[in-house]
């Protein structure tokens, strides 16, 4: 393979690493696939498929796939228009590409706006050169863009004096649809904006059924039956007492077929904190005084702002927090750690002091702050045990913490937001660390997400352990500082072996280094030494603590290896 290829090869790996999930495939320098390929569909993300399809003076292409949406700045003008915009970006010879997160897809798009146009799922992007930064943050794409794209495409000002007569109606109705499709209508957005043109515009209307069959066409859809959503019951609250429980109006329907349940649409899931924490409920638990507090406050500054949490992308919106243990003394203190020099800004968090009971107010008082709140996208209880009402004792504890969990938990449904609950937690007995949060496993077992912080009395590092119904089990090593709060550091640093970390402060502090220098510089050149240190960089690789580099297969940390 020659040295063109190669370079492109390894820009496509490159920019696959960064992005879990995509997929790349080589197009000729004009940018379009060769000819007797498929283009984008023959993506992959396999290194040696790559490969073996891989070209002389091929450039990388990445198809953007479901959940993302690219915008492709190809002016001056517009990259000006542009610029409070922080995203990943890629140079390109004109102007960038800003790479957003999406929770519904947007279609792809040309002319969005002068010098702007969306790739979005079924298109590409090519690369031209080395460009991605892993520490740089991927947003979600902001309301504004849905908005506009709908309105772009809804919008035939150039044409509103047009008239379709007889021999055009048919062919306009139809390229109007395709670019409604392309803005991400639904299947009854769509009908209704081409029943609205075929009324106004076409002379004399099309029948009915003649405009749902284009709909149909045009979205490969059945109109009468858009994907469908599952039902959910609307709850009226009645205050009082516990065992006044929310009565649903409308019921769950016992069961679907399972052809239906394939064919149903469901938007994809919203992460509050990227990958870590979706929505739905969330249980953050750890012993007294490790710090939970002091997370949950960093989240919910975060939030506001837009920011990153443990290197992780967070969600722009508005969060209340019920901060049951604390006053406004040491809430401002917490406030100004977390805010780390920044402004607050007015109206994205609310701080609350007292809460009425589950049961007797909290709920009715929770639905009204998601109402009037449609940028919400985080509450916090904190604690539980604070916001329970007493027990009568007349019932299980089991039964109990899935009804209180339930209560709460019914006001979030269907709503696109993350209620995170603190709660304590106690010395786990065993490997589990479920077991360790305080009270029955009615509570783990109602929450969909689980994090536990395990933190040794007196010392600054720590282990959040997670796992959830939609994320993966994971352990992550995190770090307090009375100053920075909680960061993330390599999981080795907190409970690898005294070997792993004297490797890690080895490359830290000489940098990238083969396995014999780093045993040698260690002072343990002998062979079984060299031999134990290379069983650890293996495991460590697979660990993701460090990688190999490309030129000379050194291995280093991830932060050295990308500013090489």
């Amino acid at each position: 393979m020659g040295a063109e290829a190669s370079d492109g090869l390894a820009l496509a790996l490159e920019a696959l690493d960064a992005l879990p999930g995509w997929k790349a495939f080589p197009v000729q320098p004009n940018k379009k696939p060769y000819a007797g390929t498929h283009g984008f569909k023959d993506a992959t993300d396999d290194p040696d498929a790559l490969a073996k399809m891989w070209r002389p003076r091929a450039l990388p292409a990445l198809a953007v796939p479901s959940g993302w949406v690219v915008v492709d700045l190809d002016s001056e003008e517009a990259m000006e228009r542009w610029e409070g915009e922080v995203t990943k970006a890629q140079l390109t010879r004109r102007g960038r590409h800003l790479f957003y997160r999406t929770r519904e897809d947007i279609r792809p798009m040309v002319a969005l706006e002068e010098g702007v146009d969306l790739r979005g799922p079924g298109s590409y992007v090519v690369l031209y050169e080395r460009w991605w930064l892993k520490r740089a943050k991927t947003a979600y794409a902001p309301k504004t863009l849905y908005e506009q794209a709908k309105r772009e495409a809804l919008d035939l000002s150039a044409e509103e004096n047009e008239v379709w007569g007889e021999g055009e109606r048919d062919a306009a109705l139809t390229r109007a649809a395709g670019k409604l499709k392309n803005a991400g209508l639904s299947t009854n957005e769509l009908l209704a904006a081409l029943l609205k043109m075929n009324e106004q515009r076409c002379d004399p209307p099309l029948s009915r059924r003649d405009v749902e069959k284009i709909a149909r066409s045009s979205m490969d859809w059945e109109v009468a039956e858009e994907p469908k959503r599952l039902p959910f019951p609307r709850i009226e609250f009645r205050r009082g007492k516990r065992s006044h429980a929310p009565v649903a109006s409308d019921p769950v329907p016992r069961g679907i077929d399972a052809a239906e349940l394939v064919a149903m649409h469901f938007e994809p899931l919203a992460y509050v904190v990227e990958d870590l924490i979706p929505e739905g409920t969330a249980i953050l638990a750890a012993e007294p005084k490790i710090g939970k507090s002091w997370l949950a406050y960093q989240m919910c500054v975060e939030v506001a702002f837009g920011g990153d949490l443990l290197g992780r992308a967070v969600t722009p919106g508005s969060a209340l927090y019920y901060a049951l243990e604390d006053g406004p003394r040491r809430g401002k203190d917490r406030l100004v750690k977390a805010l780390a020099g920044r402004v607050m800004p007015k109206g994205r968090l609310e701080v609350r002091w007292t809460a009425p009971p589950i049961g007797g107010g909290l709920e009715e008082e929770l639905a009204e702050w998601l109402d009037s709140h449609d940028d919400g996208v985080l509450v916090v209880i904190d604690t539980l045990q604070k916001a329970r009402p007493p027990s009568s004792g007349r019932r299980g504890s089991y039964e109990v913490d899935v009804e209180d969990l339930g209560r709460v938990q019914n006001v979030f449904r269907n709503r696109r937001v993350t209620l995170l609950i603190i709660h304590h937690a106690r010395k786990a007995k065993g490997d589990d660390f479920l077991a360790a949060v305080s009270g029955t496993y009615g509570i783990t077992g109602s929450a969909d997400t689980t994090l536990v912080i395990k933190r040794p009395r007196g010392d600054q590092d720590a282990v959040l352990d997670v796992t959830g119904r939609d994320v993966f089990e994971q352990e992550l090593g995190l770090r307090f500082d009375p100053d920075s709060l909680w960061q993330k550091v390599s999981v080795v640093e907190v409970k690898g072996t005294n070997q792993e970390r004297a490797i890690l402060e080895y490359l830290r502090k000489q940098g990238p280094a083969t396995a014999t220098v780093i045993a040698q510089g260690m002072g343990r050149g002998d062979a079984s030494s060299r031999t134990s240190i290379q069983h650890s960089l293996k495991d460590m690789r697979e660990a993701g603590v460090v990688v190999v580099t490309e030129k000379r297969g050194e291995y280093t940390l991830p932060d050295e290896d990308e500013d090489e």
